[in-house]
């Protein structure tokens, strides 16, 4: 069973109000708001945030905060991925079944008689990946009890700029430019950039970028070719797709499945570790000993 587990509480005292630019993860994600000042952006819509709400994303769901003020900002992060279990496929229906920037937030008042809270402050704590799976799964558990109640349908704020993410997302693979969105929302192309940085913190262009790389990432995870893809995620020629790929994954998309190799090599050496034990590369190969 691969399951990747990795949480923390992190506290930023005075924050920066630009410090979280718009990303993407290729997991699952859980945010506890514990104190702050901010709006959470995912896909364009906007969430205010109030002490003890909870924000889920699943994977590749494009998000960002903004800090309204230098309060310091606390928060629990979950990043995991059940690795294609199909005993737990139902635990993430909250995740999955639904559209992309909906149905993200979990007000505090909605699940204030749960012990979610009480398991993500667990989860953050443990010490080791068996310890994280026994309280992030009675997590998941309970998410899904309040997702499938019908709790959850509070709507994002919802404007322009949500529109036009919108649109991009639904032409992805397609000519997108600048100038054909200015046609197509009768608004100029000064303007557009305007808003769009304002609210995902990146240009237009960088998140048409993004999500076509990380579609190609998809693509690739599941042993499709480079040159097969190329042009089905967006990309008009392999040299732009393949310079793009190296800049942001930081290998070629040929080395894709070997840096997914090398990722899984490290999650082993961090669970034996766990365990007590070592392992170091030598020239006679790896040997391991005890902590």
């Amino acid at each position: 069973m691969k399951i990747k587990i990795h949480a923390y509480k992190y506290s930023s005292d005075k924050p920066a109000k630009y410090e979280f630019p718009m990303h993407t993860h290729s997991d699952y994600e859980i945010l506890c708001f514990l104190s702050g000042n901010a709006d959470y952006f995912v896909e364009g819509n906007r969430y205010k945030l109030m002490p003890g709400d909870i924000i889920i994303l699943r994977k590749h769901e494009s998000h960002h905060v903004i800090l309204k003020t230098n309060l310091p900002y606390e928060r629990i992060v979950v990043n995991f991925d059940l690795a294609h279990n199909t005993e737990f496929e139902s635990l993430l229906a909250p995740f999955n079944n639904r559209a992309a920037g909906e149905k993200n937030l979990y007000r505090s008042s909605v699940i204030k008689d749960s012990n979610m809270i009480y398991y993500l402050k667990k989860l953050a704590n443990a010490q080791n990946k068996v310890s994280k799976i026994c309280w992030l799964l009675p997590f998941l558990e309970e998410l899904k009890n309040v997702f499938l109640s019908g709790k959850i349908n509070e709507k994002p704020t919802r404007d322009k700029a949500t529109d036009i993410i919108n649109y991009i997302n639904t032409h992805l693979t397609e000519d997108i430019s600048l100038s054909l969105i200015s046609e197509e929302f009768f608004i100029s192309q000064n303007h557009i950039n305007r808003l769009f940085k304002e609210y995902t913190r990146t240009t237009l262009w960088d998140y048409v970028t993004l999500n076509r790389l990380m579609l190609a990432q998809k693509k690739l995870s599941l042993g499709k070719k480079p040159t097969e893809i190329y042009r089905d995620c967006g990309f008009n020629d392999y040299s732009t797709f393949f310079r793009a790929y190296r800049k942001h994954f930081g290998h070629s998309p040929k080395s894709a499945k070997k840096a997914k190799d090398f990722a899984r090599a490290d999650e082993i050496r961090n669970e034996l570790l766990e365990k007590g034990i070592i392992l170091k590369d030598t020239r006679e190969g790896v040997q391991w000993k005890r902590a």
